[in-house]
């Protein structure tokens, strides 16, 4: 049977529970600490070291604990090294380690055993507090190693591009009637992902073909990348819009709006590279923001990837949060493919390669006239989407 639990990710740079400045006072949990979700989510390197220190230290506390206690109450066998001058073996911190690293272990050489009631607790005690660390550490490996990684990494900033609103139109006929008419266009099995009817899209063409822009447009433009070596399967990203809401009375903030965005994307299978745009036009929630320049009303954009991982057969969610800060305006992003050596341009182009250092590389655009530069000719997301 196929596991369809959804794991969820979080990238470690964007780790925050919490909004960064926001306080919350007089919570009934406050206090709680979750130590088992923040043990489970070490990575394993992490969890072998702390386990062998965890160890470590165990065995030496109570060798030091031992090595306090009479002699008497060990005996030591025939063939260890250390007598003392009344013909008896001395018992040294040496000997008090390995007995406590035997008991720890499990091994039980014989070399030196406790015969006295309280140490014969002690090594209980020490052997039931090693089943508790492997238990935990094993326990902790064993569910690292059946959970999927993270497949899916973002961009750090998510950039405010300028594209030509004649551009977005072409696309919205050619999606929308099944017109071919963009030459060369990169959007190849692309498709216009959107929570309503295509009434929408239809009413946004609308908008784009009657008003009077200077024929630009905005584009919200992220980028995510596999970094998976194998196939992801049935990818795709959602992403809403915190907006600030002003009491117009008082001047004050008193909420938020959460408003879904529009996204253009390719929500087809991606061997390396997903490039996601949100066009910023009269039917963008976002509009009234660009056109009163006031871009600090965006608090943050939530995007959420949702892609199958066909090694662990699960339905896997990798989310990330944009926040005002990480906005870029006037940029545009490098692209990351490379066409590669042959005697067509398709084969240039099967055989390209992704440089995923440059996911978060990109170029300040600059005006000229009406017009930006650098843009693209076909869309707001560099050439070498696949």
């Amino acid at each position: 049977m196929v596991n369809t639990i959804k794991t969820f990710f979080q990238p470690k740079r964007r780790h925050e529970i919490e909004e960064p400045y926001v306080r919350h006072i007089n919570r009934q949990w406050r206090y709680r600490v979750p130590i088992l979700s923040t043990i489970i989510n070490l990575n394993i390197p992490t969890i072998i070291l702390l386990g062998f220190i965890l160890s470590l230290a165990c065995v030496t506390i109570f060798a030091l604990i031992y090595w306090s206690i009479d002699q008497k109450c060990y005996v030591v066998g025939y063939n260890f090294a250390g007598i003392s001058k009344g013909g008896h073996e001395s018992i040294n911190f040496q000997k008090m380690f390995a007995l406590s690293a035997q008991t720890f272990t499990t091994v039980g050489y014989g070399g030196i055993y406790v015969r006295c009631w309280h140490t014969n607790i002690l090594v209980t005690l020490e052997w039931y507090i090693s089943l508790i660390v492997g238990a935990t550490v094993s326990g902790v490996l064993i569910v690292n190693l059946l959970s999927p990684p993270p497949m899916v990494r973002w961009s750090k900033n998510i950039l405010l591009t300028n594209w030509k609103r004649s551009l977005y139109t072409e696309f919205l006929e050619s999606y929308n009637y099944g017109i071919n008419n963009i030459s060369n266009r990169i959007y190849e099995g692309a498709s216009l992902r959107t929570i309503s009817s295509t009434d929408k899209t239809e009413q946004q063409m609308n908008h784009s073909e009657n008003a009077n822009n200077n024929g630009n447009l905005k584009a919200l433009c992220l980028r995510c990348a596999s970094e998976s070596t194998y196939q992801l399967t049935s990818f795709n990203v959602e992403a809403v819009a915190y907006i600030l809401r002003i009491d117009t009375d008082k001047g004050v903030p008193i909420g938020t709006f959460i408003e879904p965005l529009q996204l253009l994307h390719s929500k087809n299978v991606v061997y390396h590279q997903f490039g996601i745009a949100h066009v910023i036009d009269e039917a963008s929630p976002l509009y009234q923001i660009e056109t009163d320049g006031e871009w600090n009303m965006l608090q943050k954009v939530v995007c959420t990837a949702t892609y199958y991982d066909p090694r662990f057969k699960t339905d896997n969610v990798s989310y990330h949060t944009y926040w005002n800060n990480d906005l870029i305006q006037n940029a545009i992003f490098k692209s990351m493919a490379t066409p590669g050596e042959g005697p067509t341009i398709h084969d240039q182009w099967n055989s390209r390669e992704y440089n995923h250092s440059m996911i978060d590389e990109y170029i300040m655009q600059t005006k000229h006239g009406d017009s930006w530069k650098p843009m693209t000719n076909q869309s707001p997301l560099p050439d070498g989407m696949a």
